[in-house]
């Protein structure tokens, strides 16, 4: 299906979700992601959204810096099931145990 040639890991993603949840006092805004490893089996990978500053430099304006939102990893443990549903499931179940409840 796909020239993986010279190539460490390879996934086709097969389902992502974003929520909100309030962890350490803070509404988080964070992305799970299942991903297919093309051999049976589903993974997922988290990121959380962070507010960033940078200082660009444009050829001709000088430096400026900007605000940008980015995605950063964010640590939660592995995941391994036979359905995308069943990997972000597992990743939420984690997920809560960090979460505050109301």
């Amino acid at each position: 299906m796909y020239n993986r040639e010279g190539v460490s890991e390879f996934y086709e993603i097969a389902k992502t979700v974003e929520l909100y949840v309030r962890v350490n006092g803070v509404t988080e805004h964070i992305r799970i992601v299942a991903r297919d490893n093309l051999r049976g089996t589903f993974s997922t990978v988290s990121y959380i959204q962070r507010e960033i500053y940078a200082d660009l430099v444009y050829p001709g304006t000088g430096e400026s810096r900007v605000k940008m939102m980015v995605w950063a990893d964010w640590d939660l443990p592995w995941t391994n099931r036979d359905t995308p549903e069943e990997a972000i499931n597992q990743a939420l179940s984690f997920l809560w145990e960090r979460a505050e409840r109301d």
